[in-house]
Order: structure tokens, then sequence, then C-alpha cells
């Protein structure tokens, strides 16, 4: 097979796809396209992971055409979980542990709660997610509300 260039590469995976009525598994598509079962793995791949990420915005000037990701927040809400999940597919400990916070509603140094120190509570306080008061007891930033209110929407 001759080499393809990346635009015929992709007609021809969207011809394929287009002609068949059934789904195809990627050795049929490789098969039908004439793409090398390796490209054709990693051009899925490709495809997969721009249809979860924020998409580009293309501002054009006379002098150039400029290239950015759009914010996440101009997205639609359930672009932005999509996002949210794609880069972080599970919980880590250390929002699971600002949830924790906030579910206890440690929001303010007067309701803030005793915790062990620990290499996470270092991270956290590093990151400005919690703040220690003078006794030595942790609250939720501004931040860290922000980051377990999110967490809670895109994983409970």
């Amino acid at each position: 097979m001759p080499k393809k260039t990346p635009e015929e590469i992709l007609e021809s995976i969207e011809t394929v796809l287009m002609e068949s009525k059934e789904p195809l598994s990627l050795n049929e598509i490789s098969q039908r396209s004439r793409v090398y079962p390796s490209t054709l793995k990693r051009y899925v791949g490709l495809i997969m992971r721009m249809q979860i990420m924020p998409k580009i915005e293309v501002i054009e000037t006379k002098a150039a055409k400029l290239v950015k990701l759009k914010e996440l927040s101009s997205l639609p809400e359930e672009e932005q979980v999509k996002v949210i999940k794609s880069h972080f597919p599970f919980i880590t400990p250390d929002i699971e542990f600002l949830v924790g916070l906030l579910k206890e509603k440690a929001l303010s140094p007067e309701s803030a709660i005793q915790v062990k120190e620990s290499p996470l509570i270092k991270k956290l306080l590093e990151q400005q997610h919690v703040i220690k008061t003078r006794e030595g007891r942790i609250y939720l930033s501004e931040t860290g509300r922000v980051i377990a209110k999110g967490a809670i929407e895109v994983y409970y």
C-alpha cells in the first residue's frame, strides 16, 4: 500500500464507515480502507480523543491563523464532564478528601476539623486547597470548595 496523507487516511476511514450500516471491527475497517491496522488504531484513538477534548478555536487575523483551546467553562456542562472524566477517570484520594471536608462542612476556621498530619494534607496545604488553623485543624479554602463541589457533580 502506498503511503497515504493524514487527510487521505481520515477520508478512507470516514468513507468505509459511511458505507457500512453496521459497526465494524478495526480489522474490517483496515481491510476496506487499505489503512495499516497499527495506523488505523492510532487514528481511531485520536478521533476518540478529539471527541472528548475541548474544541479548538481558530482566530484568523490579517497576519496569521491563531489556534487555541476553548476554555473548559465555555463548553456545555455535559462536555465539561466528559473532558474532566477523560483526564481523571477515577476520583483521586486528594479529591475524595476534599469532598469529605465539604460533607463535614469544614468550611471556616470555626468548623475546621482535626486531622492527622500526612503527605496528602501537606500536598493540599501547598496547593492551597485547604487551610490550617493555628490549632492545627483543617478546612476547605475557596478553591478547595469549588473543586469538591465540582467533583460531587461529576463523580457522585
